[in-house]
């Protein structure tokens, strides 16, 4: 579909907006669809998407490392993926490798991305057991 009115223009930037955020939006609508938009309202639709991606909430790694450990207390000896553990505290999968990395008494390494979680409160308590 050609572009050619500032109404027609407007509509697709505001679509790019909110399909595809802030930095994004401005890759996927040319400049000359972009130059047809006005200035006034170009410069408002920008303002109202930085505004709402500075509202996003800013978590904290410790936001996430309290629930995961309560999650691999609650659900021992299951194999899992370092993305699907990310999907599970919802965040990145750097984060998840690093939780798995710094707690190694909860992570038994099956390969580089597969884990089994352990119980190793279990583990200890059976070991002394036998010593």
């Amino acid at each position: 579909m050609q572009i050619t009115t500032p109404d027609q223009a407007t509509r697709a930037m505001r679509e790019a907006l909110n399909t595809h955020g802030m930095p994004l939006a401005l890759c996927h609508v040319p400049i000359r669809v972009r130059n047809l938009v006005p200035a006034a309202t170009l410069r408002e639709m920008l303002d109202v998407a930085r505004s709402a991606t500075h509202l996003q909430q800013i978590v904290k790694v410790d936001d996430i490392k309290k629930p995961l450990a309560e999650w691999c207390d609650a659900n021992p000896y299951v194999i899992i993926t370092t993305r699907e553990l990310a999907n599970l505290a919802g965040c990145s999968q750097n984060v998840a490798r690093k939780f798995i990395t710094d707690n190694p008494n909860r992570f038994k390494r099956i390969n580089q991305y597969k884990h089994e979680v352990r119980n190793f409160k279990e583990e200890r308590a059976r070991d002394k057991a036998i010593a």
